[in-house]
């Protein structure tokens, strides 16, 4: 009898550790770091800065963090881009990173994120 009340017990914690498990993909698909999941999970409607403006900024976190562009490009607003791309120039302390902007006044402005004093 205590075997038999184990097994349930067992059982019912891997069917609950499962839910827990399975999480929808945040809005801007499932990948990124946990941190960009967590972020993304916290824009829903209701919260502070809820929507593209929150999304992007977590797409925006995420590519300072991995020091990458790609999130860059699926921001959803595109005038935020060259802000991006500068975000990512200054974490990797490269400048060239700006060159991926082909408009001009684009790359002056990630030229000039680059350049501004840190934030924090």
């Amino acid at each position: 009898m205590k075997k038999m009340h184990l097994i349930v017990i067992s059982l019912a914690f891997v069917v609950v550790l499962a839910g827990c498990l399975q999480q929808q993909s945040p809005a801007g698909g499932g990948t990124g770091s946990a941190n960009f999941k967590l972020c993304v999970s916290q824009c829903g409607a209701g919260n502070a800065g809820n929507g593209t403006l929150c999304t992007d900024g977590c797409r925006m976190e995420e590519a300072a963090d991995t020091k990458s562009t790609s999130m860059c490009e699926s921001l959803i607003d595109k005038a935020n881009r060259p802000s991006c791309y500068g975000t990512v120039a200054k974490a990797a302390g490269d400048i060239s990173v700006c060159n991926g902007l082909s408009n001009s006044t684009d790359k002056n402005y990630c030229v000039s994120v680059f350049g501004s004093p840190s934030s924090g």
